[in-house]
């Protein structure tokens, strides 16, 4: 017999809100035995298994505890699989696959957190009620582990509803009293943690900035195309080994944004110019397997291409050749170093599977 019995036994009684005297009238036995069989001093007899289990709502591998084993084993088989079909941009296959250990798991926290995002990947409004009740469920759960990615969820979801009100609400909710890990970290593991800050501080605010630009009407294209530039040169001036690894692709993009502003501005020269420096980050990034940076703001700090994962992206050079095919390039669409430009990107172009591409 599993030694986690009385373990289990004392907890699906508390979870069930009731006595042991309710456990022995149901079982006809007296509540000494069950007192018992939770001080792990003896144990039910095994034909009392089943009974108990199905009292509980339980299995009885869950009763004696062989349950959580195998459930731990399915999970971490689950995480694995998500990431092979995320980084091949299968996500429909990712929503059935969540979808099926739901019914598998219907009340495990982890699964409910991967099938909130996976809903919100494939369609945040036709999905937003489903959404929208699994991440209230998650926030009741107190676990802080999900608080954080519930009221994400509820906030991008009533934002796409165009209910700004409840967005507020949960986005204000989303505690941010600073950094305190400053404080309780020491030696090398507060140096690994201001890396990583450094690390993250340029993608984050081109992200910031995307959303400037969106919701602000007044910034100019030349103040658009400052603020790029500005964004390129922080990620050269932490990076500045030229150690950028993943963020090759971040570059590429930005070129290209500089290009677009460049074009607005009449700067037809300049954006050539920006369109080839997006190339060779383009390829970089292509090329790109793992890294150890080098730059001493974030000197050791390892980073491998299939910790990225690919959601709704054919890679950096797609996402180039997307860009290029907009109108605004239509002035230079027929010079030789933008044809060149080009044809390079399609030479490079990586394909994955279920992904269909300008071209």
């Amino acid at each position: 017999m599993n030694l986690t019995l009385a373990e289990n036994l004392k907890k699906l009684r508390q979870h069930k809100g009731n006595t042991q005297d309710d456990l022995a009238d149901f079982l006809d036995m007296s509540k000494q035995s069950v007192s018992k069989w939770e001080r792990d001093e003896g144990y039910p007899d095994i034909t009392l298994l089943p009974r108990i289990a199905a009292y509980y709502g339980v299995t009885v591998d869950d009763l004696l505890g062989c349950g959580e084993t195998e459930k731990q084993r399915r999970l971490a088989e689950f995480e694995e699989q998500l990431q092979q079909l995320i980084n091949q941009n299968r996500m429909t296959d990712y929503l059935s696959l969540c979808r099926a250990m739901q019914n598998e798991y219907p009340n495990e926290k982890l699964v409910l957190d991967y099938l909130m995002s996976a809903l919100g990947f494939e369609d945040r409004g036709k999905n937003a009620a489903e959404i929208i009740g699994i991440a209230e469920r998650l926030l009741a759960s107190g676990d802080p582990e999900y608080r954080w990615s519930a009221l994400q969820s509820l906030t991008m979801t009533y934002w796409r509803l165009n209910d700004y009100e409840q967005a507020k609400k949960y986005a204000a909710m989303a505690e941010s009293p600073g950094d305190l890990m400053l404080f309780a970290l020491r030696g090398r593991e507060r140096v690994d943690h201001c890396q990583k800050y450094f690390w993250h501080l340029c993608d984050r605010m081109t992200g910031y900035m995307g959303y400037l630009f969106d919701d602000d009407p007044t910034l100019t294209d030349a103040e658009k195309y400052d603020c790029v530039r500005l964004n390129c040169d922080l990620y050269h001036r932490i990076f500045r080994d030229g150690d950028f690894g993943f963020f090759e692709n971040r570059l590429a993009c930005l070129c290209c944004d500089l290009a677009k502003y460049s074009m607005a501005l009449g700067e037809n020269d300049r954006a050539l110019g920006e369109l080839e420096e997006g190339l060779e980050h383009c390829r970089k990034h292509d090329e790109f397997v793992s890294i150890d940076h080098t730059s001493p703001l974030v000197r050791g700090q390892h980073y491998e291409d299939s910790m990225a994962g690919r959601a709704g992206c054919g890679g950096t050079s797609v996402l180039m050749l997307e860009t290029m095919s907009e109108p605004c390039f239509d002035p230079i669409r027929e010079d030789e170093r933008f044809k060149a430009v080009v044809n390079r990107l399609n030479n490079m172009k990586k394909v994955y599977p279920e992904q269909e591409f300008y071209e």
